[in-house]
């Protein structure tokens, strides 16, 4: 037995498998339930603003929900979202899409008022849908070596801006990427 399959076994926890008996390897049933336990959802503040306090009646207490900042629109409706869905018992992890961000100072308002009116406790930062910059912030992680999937070697998001339909993206190295 390798090395590594008897590290497994020995840390691998008992689960029931169909049949009801102990097995050192989880069945699908198991594995499903597993990932099923730390799920997330995603509402734009218009959809909590619509559903209100009702989400809590669907999403456990503790469930992360995060929250779209839509290209072109406000801030405010956001911190507003992340405030009503707190109330509700949920964890609300805004968006913030550091190239509609104009500045540090923006930056730090933005935070501010999302610990202070909502008790955010994290955000999730994404390069965002402009192709421009709004100010001095043109990716999620500055410098990073993100390309979208199948794009050329010497192409990278920061220099080219998103593409219209949204990528996976990969961090440099060699294309995994089959030829047909």
């Amino acid at each position: 037995m390798e090395t590594s399959q008897a590290m497994r076994r020995v840390a691998a926890p008992a689960y029931a498998d169909d049949v009801g008996r102990q097995s050192a390897t989880p069945s699908l049933g198991d594995e499903v339930r597993r990932l099923a336990r730390n799920w997330s959802v995603e509402l734009t503040p218009r959809e909590t603003e619509r559903f209100g306090t009702a989400v809590r009646e669907h999403v456990p207490a503790g469930t992360c929900v995060y929250i779209t900042w839509l290209t072109g629109t406000d801030f405010a409706p956001s911190v507003a979202a992340a405030a009503k869905l707190r109330a509700a018992g949920l964890e609300p992890v805004p968006h913030l899409a550091a190239r509609a961000i104009r500045d540090k100072d923006t930056l730090d308002d933005m935070l501010v008022r999302l610990r202070g009116e909502a008790d955010v406790r994290q955000v999730l930062v994404i390069g965002g849908a402009l192709r421009e910059p709004k100010g001095s912030f043109d990716a999620s992680i500055p410098g990073a070596p993100f390309r979208p999937v199948g794009a050329p070697r010497d192409t990278t998001a920061r220099s080219r801006g998103p593409p219209r339909r949204q990528p996976r993206y990969r961090t440099g190295g060699p294309s995994t990427r089959r030829s047909p």
